[in-house]
């Protein structure tokens, strides 16, 4: 879903809606762990893999809405600075968040609760 990135950029030049994707993606997001936090968990079951194409679907979005909304908010000298610090933070965010996801499943008493706590935080 990651690889559809730069596609939904190009569909939200043309469209020059950012405030409404960055707030579709949140909403799309927020279902996403929503569902994941809901899902049964077992060994042949699909019930997750809606809630993960969704998160991987708001995932996709994110970035190409919010980078344009950039230069709004930064000044002209710390463009640069602003956009690696957004992807440093992506990056780090998501490094940490799955550290953080073994290491509630490992605690967890059963999978079930492992995949409500890892969603709802």
């Amino acid at each position: 879903m990651l690889s559809c990135s730069p596609f939904f950029g190009l569909l939200i030049d043309k469209i020059r809606m950012n405030g409404f994707f960055m707030l579709t993606c949140s909403c799309v997001i927020g279902c996403s762990l929503l569902m994941l936090a809901q899902a049964e968990s077992c060994n042949r079951c699909w019930a997750p893999y809606p809630g993960v194409v969704l998160f991987a679907l708001g995932n996709a979005l994110i970035s190409p809405s919010v980078s344009p909304s950039i230069p709004i908010v930064a000044s002209k000298g710390r463009l640069a600075f602003v956009f690696s610090m957004f992807r440093a933070f992506g990056a780090t965010s998501s490094g940490l968040f799955s550290l953080m996801t073994g290491l509630i499943q490992q605690r967890a008493s059963s999978v079930r609760s492992g995949y409500y706590w890892v969603s709802s935080g």
